[in-house]
C-alpha cells in the first residue's frame, strides 16, 4: 500500500511538473508574440510618422536648399539606425517559427520589412533630389559670380588707351601686365575650379545635367574670346610702346640737329689761339655730326621695321 501511495504521488508529481514546464513554455511564448506585436505596431506608427517628414517640398535657393538637405540628413540617419529594430524583429520572427499562427507573424513582419524598404528608397531619392538643388544652385552662383568677374576684365582689356606719351605707355603695359598675369593665374583657376564643379555634377548624373553642360559651354567660349582680347591688348601695347620709343628717339634726334646747327660759327678766328680753339670745336661738333648721322641710319631702318609691323600707325 505505501509504495502504491508513493507510486502515484510521483505519477501526479510528474504531471505536476509537465504541466507546469509546459504552462512556463505556453507563457513564454506568448510573451514573445506580445512582445512581436507591440514592436510591430512601434515599427509602423514609426513608418507612418517618418513617412510624413519625406515631402517634395522644393527649395528655393540656396541657403533653402542646404537648410532641407541638413533635416534631411538628420531624418536619413535616423532611418538607417532603426534598421537594428527590423531586424530584431525578424529575429523574434524566428523564435516564433513553430507558433501556429506564423504565417499571420511573417505576413505582418513582411509588410512592415517592404515598408521600410519603401521608406528608406524614398529617403535616397529625395537626398539625391536636395542635393541636386543645393549643387545646382551653388553652381550657378559660381557662374554668375564668375561671369561679373570676366565682365570687369573684359572692359580693361577692350580699353583703346594707348598712351599719351613714351612715359604713359610705359606705365599702362606694367598695369596691364600685372593685369594679365593676375588673368591667367588667379582667373584661369577659378574657371577651372568651376569646369571641376560642373564635371562632378555631370559624372553624379545630375538632373540637370543639359543646363549644367550648357553654362559650361557659355563660361568656356567667353572665357576663350576674353584670353584674346587680353591677348591682342598685350601686343598693341607693345607695339604702342615701340611707336612711342621711336618718336621721343626722333624728337631727341631732332633736338640734337638743332643744337648742331646752331653750333655751326662762321667765326674764322682773330690769331692763331682763336683759331684752334675753333679747330678743336668744330672736330667734336663733327663727330656729333657723324653720331647723329648714324641714329638717323638706326631711326630710319626702325621706321620701315614699324611700318611693317604696324601699317597706317604713326
Amino acid at each position: 500500500a505505501v509504495v502504491s501511495t508513493q507510486s502515484t504521488g510521483a505519477t501526479q508529481w510528474g504531471d505536476v511538473q509537465s504541466k507546469s514546464e509546459l504552462r512556463n513554455k505556453d507563457l513564454e511564448e506568448n510573451n514573445l508574440t506580445q512582445k512581436f506585436y507591440f514592436e510591430c505596431s512601434e515599427a509602423e506608427s514609426y513608418l507612418k510618422e517618418i513617412a510624413h517628414l519625406i515631402t517634395n517640398d522644393t527649395p528655393t535657393d540656396e541657403a533653402s536648399a542646404e537648410t532641407m538637405l541638413t533635416k534631411h540628413k538628420t531624418v536619413q540617419a535616423g532611418i538607417g539606425d532603426y534598421k537594428k529594430k527590423i531586424d530584431t524583429l525578424k529575429e523574434m520572427l524566428d523564435e516564433l517559427n513553430d507558433h501556429p499562427l506564423i504565417t499571420r507573424f511573417t505576413n505582418r513582419y513582411k509588410y512592415i520589412f517592404e515598408a521600410y524598404q519603401t521608406l528608406d528608397e524614398n529617403a535616397k531619392k529625395r537626398r539625391k533630389g536636395l542635393e541636386d538643388s543645393y549643387n545646382l544652385f551653388h553652381f550657378k552662383r559660381e557662374v554668375a559670380e564668375l561671369d561679373v568677374y570676366m565682365n570687369s576684365k573684359e572692359i580693361v582689356a577692350n580699353s583703346t588707351d594707348l598712351g599719351r606719351d613714351y612715359e604713359h605707355v610705359q606705365v599702362l603695359e606694367s598695369k596691364f601686365e600685372e593685369f594679365y598675369t593676375e588673368l591667367t593665374t588667379i582667373g584661369q583657376g577659378r574657371v577651372d575650379d568651376l569646369f571641376g564643379s560642373g564635371k562632378k555634377l555631370l559624372d553624379n548624373n545630375h538632373t540637370m545635367s543639359p543646363e549644367i553642360k550648357f553654362s559650361m559651354e557659355v563660361i568656356e567660349s567667353k572665357w576663350e574670346k576674353l584670353l584674346e582680347l587680353a591677348a591682342k591688348r598685350k601686343l598693341t601695347l607693345a607695339g604702342s610702346v615701340e611707336l612711342h620709343k621711336y618718336h621721343r628717339d626722333v624728337s631727341v634726334l631732332i633736338s640734337r640737329i638743332n643744337a648742331a646747327d646752331a653750333g655751326i660759327s662762321f667765326d674764322l678766328g682773330r690769331d692763331v689761339s682763336t683759331v684752334q680753339t675753333l679747330q678743336r670745336k668744330h672736330q667734336s661738333m663733327t663727330h656729333d655730326v657723324q653720331a647723329i648721322r648714324s641714329q638717323v641710319e638706326t631711326l630710319d631702318s626702325e621706321n620701315h621695321r614699324l611700318q611693317e609691323l604696324y601699317p597706317g600707325a604713326r
